[in-house]
């Protein structure tokens, strides 16, 4: 497979081959890693966030810097984070774009929510509308206040101007909906800076890479099974967070395709080192072994 030298358009051109063999590193998962920089954001102290994807970090790396985090690229995919302590991000100046990052953009969507001053956001990605309908009300019950652009139907979306409250109180939350991974982040991220218990309810459980990383940083984290048979997680809030330093696992939907494409061409065998198949990730591998795959 090769690509054309053109910087302002690529052409891809592929040909069968009779197998497909050899061993690569996955790169790392985006989604980790974004959540390891904004929680590592949030200690008192230095943290490292190992094997971070670099190309598509730049956003948010941004975004942290001008809330008054200190983030270094130390090489080879490691970052070196000195945080600023939970409820510790200082007002921003101007618009914060986090252009296609939409998870960042939810994550400190509701980090913001629960500290006092205003931040303007925006992404550019296509899901932050559903993000905003699902989670705008829960963090005003925190006592957040929003003022995000409109389409004059009822609809909201970026760019959002956040009101964080200084005296944030803890919710239940128990969507009538199923809730989104970016949404339930917001949601526990947010109360981290809350007296209280902070509960999200999930009829199913959804990734549990923020659950995993809370845990991580020292975070008061409970999570268990209702009665009913829906996952409820829980975050006692205003505790610091210890620094520490991630690992970030490759990306199992990147490591997908190579396995799919390995599937189907009789005679292949490919090893691929360090994809993380941890929590809810990991759905495709039983498939793939369930067909006849090794």
């Amino acid at each position: 497979m090769s690509a054309s030298p053109s910087a302002a358009s690529s052409t891809w051109i592929s040909a069968p081959v009779a197998s497909l063999n050899g061993a690569a590193a996955v790169p790392g998962d985006t989604a980790v890693a974004v959540r390891a920089l904004v929680l590592a954001a949030l200690t008192v102290g230095e943290s490292r966030v190992d094997g971070a994807p670099l190309a598509c970090l730049g956003p948010v790396v941004q975004a942290l810097r001008a809330l008054g985090a200190r983030i270094e690229e130390a090489g080879g995919g490691a970052w070196q984070v000195r945080g600023v302590g939970v409820g510790g991000l200082r007002q921003a100046v101007g618009l914060l774009d986090l252009e296609g990052d939409g998870l960042a953009f939810a994550l400190l969507s509701g980090v913001l929510a629960t500290q006092a001053g205003e931040t303007f956001l925006t992404t550019r990605h296509p899901g932050a509308a559903a993000f905003l309908k699902a989670t705008l009300s829960p963090l005003a019950r925190m006592g957040a206040a929003f003022t995000p652009a409109g389409d004059g139907l009822g609809g909201v979306h970026p760019p959002l101007l956040v009101r964080g409250a200084a005296r944030a109180v803890p919710v239940d939350h128990r969507p009538l909906a199923p809730v989104a991974c970016d949404a339930k982040s917001a949601l526990l991220l947010a109360a981290l800076n809350v007296a209280g218990r902070t509960t999200v309810v999930e009829e199913t459980p959804t990734a549990d890479h923020t659950e995993r990383l809370l845990r991580q940083f020292g975070a008061a984290l409970v999570t268990r099974r209702q009665p009913d048979g829906a996952w409820a997680v829980s975050v006692d809030g205003q505790r610091e967070l210890r620094p520490t330093v991630v690992a970030v696992p490759g990306d199992p939907a990147l490591a997908a395709a190579a396995l799919v494409a390995a599937m189907l061409r009789p005679g292949s065998n490919i090893t691929l080192t360090g994809v993380g198949v941890g929590g809810h990730r990991g759905a495709l591998f039983p498939v793939l072994r369930a067909m006849g795959g090794t």
